[in-house]
């Protein structure tokens, strides 16, 4: 267990998150940002040095004050979520990471009465750790699901207590991970999109089978909020046969997995487009051969990155994007492309400048 120094100067910052992110809330116990922040963590994960930090505050009448001996601050992170399976709910809880403070204790270890007590706090973040990712559960149980990160302050009474602990309070600490814009650009890598089994059996006699087709990646790796330009080319059989409509889209799936089975998976749509068939254009001096090239913008919003290579190994928690192209020549003449990408969290121009005159980037 970590020891700090105890810090009773008051925080004068109390900007703090919203009641929702605790699992219980006290408003007379409660937890606040560093001074002009807006979350807990600060520094760039994944490219440099990151801490978690903020302060915790006890705010009781003087008349009514709260007696305790100490008090103890803890960061978990872990693969939590819960599932229904033959009438029962499931749990999975598997901690990757967890570092804990004493954060204040009385001077002869009896219980003290508290009214006005200002604490400060600080972790340092482990260089592999992966980023949050929390959605809605699958069991009605729990809240909310995947990658957490959990604040959770403990007090202790010697009296009114159960084994010394009066009170425990928990909150949920947002982590995000970051790469540097040049890993993306180092990242090429020609690959093509490949047509699923489905797609073959369904456009059977159809033509579909006789159309030469390319549709190729440069890249590996993807940065929100960049554009994602992908040429396809097409030589169709006959000149009858016509480009419709090009439908794309990309897919973000959240796989959950305990005792090696995969458990429950959700999927949702976070980027759509569709492109007018006329769009292609006919290549001179060829009969039926067409061009297009596909400008997709990936989204910043409503997305969530992919894990990197180099974080600590998850077991039971797995994130997937996928890239879907459907040519439609006409009813029930489609064909399906399909290939699984990486969507990777950059820094922009102004954050990496930033970082690096104030020394948070890795040389």
């Amino acid at each position: 267990m970590e020891s700090i120094p105890l810090l009773t100067k008051p925080v004068t910052a109390l900007n703090g998150p919203a009641q929702s992110d605790y699992e219980i809330y006290n408003p007379k116990t409660f937890f606040s940002y560093p001074p002009n922040g807006s979350g807990f963590q600060t520094g760039f994960l994944g490219v440099g040095p990151s801490i978690v930090s903020g302060g915790f505050h006890i705010k009781y009448p003087k008349n009514q004050p709260l007696k305790i001996s100490k008090i103890t601050l803890s960061l978990i992170g872990g693969e939590v979520f819960s599932y229904s399976m033959m009438d029962s709910v499931h749990t999975v809880d598997k901690k990757f990471f967890e570092s804990t403070l004493d954060l204040w204790e009385s001077a002869d270890h009896q219980d003290e009465p508290i009214s006005d007590l200002d604490l400060r706090f600080r972790f340092r973040l482990d260089d592999d750790l992966p980023p949050s990712l929390a959605y809605n559960n699958i069991a009605h149980n729990v809240s909310t699901c995947g990658i957490l990160y959990i604040l959770e302050a403990t007090l202790y009474n010697h009296q009114n207590s159960v084994q010394g602990v009066y009170r425990s309070i928990k909150l949920n600490c947002p982590i995000t991970r970051w790469n540097l814009p040049n890993k993306i650009k180092q990242s090429i890598e020609l690959s093509q999109l490949s047509r699923p089994e489905y797609n073959r059996k369904w456009n059977i006699s159809k033509g579909i089978d006789d159309i030469i087709y390319s549709a190729n990646l440069d890249y590996k790796w993807y940065a929100i909020g960049s554009t994602l330009e992908m040429p396809i080319a097409l030589v169709l059989p006959c000149t009858s046969m016509s480009v419709k409509e090009v439908h794309a889209e990309i897919k973000e799936y959240h796989v959950l997995q305990d005792k090696g089975y995969c458990v429950h998976v959700t999927k949702q749509k976070v980027f759509s487009n569709t492109f007018k068939g006329k769009e292609f254009s006919k290549v001179e001096n060829t009969k039926n051969k067409y061009l297009l090239t596909l400008k997709l913008k990936i989204p910043s919003n409503n997305i969530i990155p992919d894990f990197d290579d180099d974080t600590r190994e998850l077991n039971h928690v797995q994130l997937v994007h996928q890239l879907k192209i459907r040519i439609k020549f006409g009813s029930f003449k489609t064909l399906v492309l399909k290939k699984q990408i990486a969507i990777k969290n950059t820094l922009d121009k102004k954050k990496l400048c930033w970082g690096i005159k104030n020394g948070l980037i890795y040389s």
